[in-house]
């Protein structure tokens, strides 16, 4: 791939790989300007439905316009290989700065929240579930700008799904009761994976690190997770009662955009 031409686009580098594909570096030849862009693995060209899953990401993305969300710039097909341009995005991943740092200096974890609240906002407002908020989709760009990533998993609502009731979809440690039990998602989803999200920042760790994944899914569903000013006493109670991973009812509380 490296040094070919993709649509208009040079293939400069590799950046990254996941289970459905490789992450480039181009430059567009029409407008130098430096791209993301995700490529289909090969071998799962054949296999309808995850190129459906593919195409889905990229229609999901072209609904949302927001400065905290990656832009989506085209989607085409060449040569028997499905392409998404992308914003291109330099920076910091939140993981490598939370792995970096452990516990985020509060005022900068909530600077960075807020962002990542508009722009999951913006998505929800649109119809589109996330469904995979975790550390690793999330971009810290020069500036302190924030860029959600990694619609992969998203979902329209109202939309058919493309997975079977029953079957797990999202990440183990920041997911919502509901996706642990394969139900159906929609906005608080997100919100209860921003719940997790926040309290790993504030506190350097997350609410439930069971090795295990059975009692890992276990305690999303039944534990009430360690009050976080109990790991980081310098959380004001607003913020401690905002995280709202407290399940005990079946309750999750929507974080509070006025922090």
């Amino acid at each position: 791939m490296i040094g070919k031409l993709a649509g208009n686009y040079r293939i400069v580098e590799e950046i990254g790989e996941g289970g459905m594909g490789k992450v480039y570096r181009g430059v567009d030849q029409l407008v130098d300007r430096e791209v993301a862009i995700k490529v289909l693995r090969p071998e799962l060209t054949n296999q309808q439905h995850l190129v459906d899953r593919f195409r889905a990401e990229a229609t999901m993305l072209a609904k949302l316009n927001h400065r905290h969300i990656a832009m989506l710039y085209s989607f085409f097909q060449q040569e028997g290989h499905y392409f998404m341009a992308m914003e291109f995005i330099s920076g910091e991943r939140l993981d490598h700065r939370m792995r970096r740092l452990k516990k985020l200096p509060y005022k900068d974890a909530i600077k960075l929240f807020h962002q990542i609240l508009e722009g999951i906002g913006h998505a929800h407002e649109h119809g589109v579930i996330h469904r995979d908020l975790k550390p690793n989709n999330i971009m810290i760009a020069p500036g302190e700008a924030v860029k959600v990533m990694d619609f992969g998993i998203a979902r329209v609502l109202g939309t058919e799904r493309m997975t079977r009731e029953g079957s797990v979809i999202g990440t183990l440690e920041y997911m919502a009761p509901e996706q642990v039990r394969g139900l159906e998602s929609n906005e608080t989803t997100d919100i209860y994976s921003l719940g997790v999200l926040l309290y790993e920042m504030l506190c350097g760790r997350l609410p439930f690190a069971n090795a295990n994944q059975f009692d890992l899914m276990r305690d999303h569903i039944e534990t009430p997770p360690p009050p976080p000013r109990l790991h980081a006493p310098h959380i004001p109670e607003h913020i401690e009662a905002a995280i709202g991973l407290d399940h005990r009812f079946g309750h999750r509380n929507q974080p509070d955009r006025k922090m």
